[in-house]
């Protein structure tokens, strides 16, 4: 069976990325960094005890400065799992029969129209329809034991349970976070400024 390691080398070549054995804590098993202009892409195997087993995980993340209060959670429908909190937000169809029928999406209502064109970009649905699970969302600095962000600083984050082996998966998530960031840039809702990584010990 191919060593996970080599699966992730190969993605993160494909990507013009590179790969570490160590990501940014302790509970990050292997890390690619994707860079394409002001954006630095993340994405890591997590792993974490829990009881009696492990929790596995597989995530992405990319921080950017936000000029409003747009959040999202899009997932495949059927999947029971989501990111961070859900208060305030509701089901959003875009329009798009066959991409409504296959995916859930939610997001804050005042912010209805702007996810509608966020998610008219023909690559961000290309790219999540490769990927077979995982959860893609906004979300600001809710996460416990972490620094805190800059007030106008959000993270695009991706997960998805287990650890991905498959090569195309893995260059379709870090091809997603950035197809979204450059769309998040179009429709005004973020800034085309590089964004210091506040989860890295050197920010």
């Amino acid at each position: 069976m191919r060593d996970i390691s080599d699966i992730w080398q190969q993605a993160a070549q494909e990507l013009g990325g590179t790969y570490s054995a160590r990501g940014h804590t302790v509970n990050v098993e292997g890390e690619i960094t994707v860079c394409s202009g002001n954006w630095t892409v993340k994405t890591h195997r997590f792993c974490m005890a829990s009881g009696e087993g492990y929790i596995r995980l597989t995530t992405a993340h990319a921080f950017y400065t936000t000029t409003y209060n747009l959040k999202f959670q899009i997932k495949r429908s059927g999947i029971l799992s989501s990111i961070g909190k859900l208060m305030g937000m509701q089901d959003i169809a875009v329009g798009d029969p066959a991409f409504d029928a296959d995916f859930t999406i939610k997001g804050n209502s005042n912010h209805e129209e702007h996810i509608r064109e966020l998610l008219a970009d023909a690559e961000i649905k290309q790219q999540l329809e490769k990927l077979h699970s995982g959860v893609l969302a906004i979300r600001d600095d809710e996460r416990l034991f972490t620094p805190r962000f800059k007030e106008d600083v959000d993270e695009l984050y991706f997960q998805a349970p287990g650890h991905i082996t498959d090569v195309n998966e893995l260059v379709a998530i870090s091809k997603l976070m950035l197809a979204t960031l450059n769309r998040l840039v179009a429709i005004g809702a973020a800034k085309d400024e590089a964004v210091a990584d506040p989860l890295s010990h050197g920010a």
